[in-house]
């Protein structure tokens, strides 16, 4: 991990050096975040040797709803997001955009203890009829992606399973008009009436002690 934060201080040192470098009155770095990376990215913002007024507060969201936003004129010198395809699809459209992987994730699924849930059961408890399904919005946000790939993958083992799952998951965050992915907001509760949520296994650990 330490490797991982000492390379993204390179990364924002040596843009905001390009920046800071330009004639005229620099503008600052702009940084667009996927909301896994919210604390790591506050940490390097608090930590980045730079004057003040050098780097922006960053902007955290889903990165399918910030690659959109970027798309339709807003400004960003960085986007760190929770997959490949955002930026990847900046590149395309932009020339001179470039596409660096420098960290990974992984999908976990997130439920009460009255499911049982186990890793050799989850299928099961996934198609069950009576059991309720989250997650989060695909094309919007890369863990909605993610949970439909799964869903695509269970086909494999079970005939019918992709379309079963497809049908009864609700896209809880993530999306334009739902909450953007957190802890708080995916965290399975009494008060909640699904069991079961598929997210990130970041958002996960940058949750509550339980």
């Amino acid at each position: 991990m330490a490797r991982v934060f000492n390379w993204l201080i390179g990364v924002l040192f040596g843009a905001a050096a390009m920046l800071l470098s330009h004639a005229g009155a620099a503008q600052p770095l702009r940084i667009f975040a996927a909301g896994s990376l919210t604390a790591a990215f506050t940490e390097m913002a608090q930590a980045f040797p730079a004057p003040l007024g050098s780097v922006a507060a960053p902007v955290f969201g889903p990165s399918g709803l910030l690659r959109q936003r970027i798309e339709h004129g807003e400004l960003a010198d960085i986007l760190a997001s929770a997959d490949m395809a955002q930026p990847r699809a900046l590149a395309r459209e932009q020339a001179g955009r470039l596409v660096v992987m420098f960290t990974r994730n992984r999908l976990c699924a997130l439920g009460r203890s009255s499911v049982g849930m186990t890793q050799d059961n989850l299928l099961d408890r996934l198609l069950n009829p009576a059991v309720r399904l989250a997650t989060s919005t695909p094309g919007a946000d890369p863990g909605g992606d993610y949970a439909w790939a799964v869903f695509a993958r269970a086909e494999v083992v079970h005939p019918g399973a992709r379309a079963i799952l497809e049908a009864k998951a609700m896209k809880l965050v993530g999306g334009p008009n739902t909450p953007p992915p957190s802890f708080q907001a995916m965290a399975p509760s009494r008060a909640c009436s699904w069991p079961i949520m598929q997210t990130s296994c970041s958002a996960i650990a940058a949750g509550p002690a339980r």
